[in-house]
């Protein structure tokens, strides 16, 4: 095998023509989901928080957040299928992706916990930590879900 061009692109020599084979095309698949997920991450976040913030007009916190989890699952489902990882959207995911994110919740729940209660750290600045704790959790966790050929409907 004879070296070409940059990191990871090799050329095969066959008798008529050359095959190229691009060996890192996980990683660069993977970092574009990755970016991708950042991406849609922060829209969901940003229309959230203002449903959220709507919600209190009329609802108490615990009420107005209850209802934002539910409709921010809603859109990063659907987000995270169609532009993040490309899948078709399935009822089945629909329901392994909320209990997926059911349990994410309860993971930030204890990283809060942790921070706050046990680290005393101030809870304005917890949230942040949740959140980037929390961001690769829920990647592989969608991931998983939203790419795994196991979970389509039939």
């Amino acid at each position: 095998m004879k070296k070409y061009g940059g990191k990871g692109f090799f050329v095969l020599k066959t008798t008529r023509n050359y095959t190229f084979t691009n060996f890192p095309c996980r990683r660069v698949s993977m970092k574009k989901e990755i970016i991708t997920f950042l991406v849609v991450g922060t829209i969901n976040t940003i229309v959230t928080w203002a449903i959220y913030w709507m919600l209190l007009s009329f609802f108490g916190h615990q009420s107005s957040y209850a209802i934002t989890f539910c409709i921010g699952t809603l859109i990063s489902w659907s987000l995270n299928s169609k532009k993040t990882f490309k899948v078709a959207l399935s009822g089945r995911k629909l329901a392994l992706y909320f209990m997926f994110y059911i349990a994410s919740y309860f993971f930030g729940r204890s990283v809060l916990y942790l921070c706050v209660d046990v680290a005393d750290i101030d809870k304005y600045y917890a949230i942040i930590i949740v959140t980037i704790v929390s961001i690769p959790v829920n990647f592989y966790g969608s991931r998983k879900i939203l790419k795994d050929k196991a979970s389509v409907d039939v």
